[in-house]
């Protein structure tokens, strides 16, 4: 990430990931006064939410690529981590499950995602 809010071993992110990303795009405003706007610099064009000018996090369509087929939709919330090739195998040694492998998301860093043994997901 170009800037990382939070630090390391900290939630950073959230992600609304929906089958409908203008949907809800359109109504989180209305309902929690967050800024929704398309990151034209942004390699996906991404819609990024920003409270009082601070980012926050973004939707995305759980119908992208990037995504298992049949991901239902969700918020992914992400942690900060120092290596994450590193915290990926810790993780998994540990009974993580690796849903999307560590993959390089433009000038966002590297983000993968997991569950934990109970099937509770969380992407670093």
């Amino acid at each position: 990430m170009t800037t990382r809010p939070g630090s390391w071993n900290e939630f950073c992110w959230m992600d609304l990931k929906t089958r409908d990303p203008a949907g809800t795009a359109a109504l989180l405003p209305k309902t929690l006064g967050w800024c929704f706007a398309v990151d034209e610099e942004d390699w996906r064009k991404a819609i990024k939410i920003s409270v009082d000018g601070r980012p926050i996090g973004g939707v995305s369509d759980v119908a992208s690529p990037v995504c298992p087929p049949g991901t239902p939709a969700h918020i992914a919330y992400y942690l900060a981590v120092d290596d994450i090739d590193r915290r990926v195998e810790a993780a998994t040694a540990h009974g993580a499950r690796l849903v999307v492998s560590p993959f390089d998301a433009g000038d966002q860093g590297r983000i993968a995602t997991l569950t934990d043994p109970e099937g509770a997901a969380f992407s670093l």
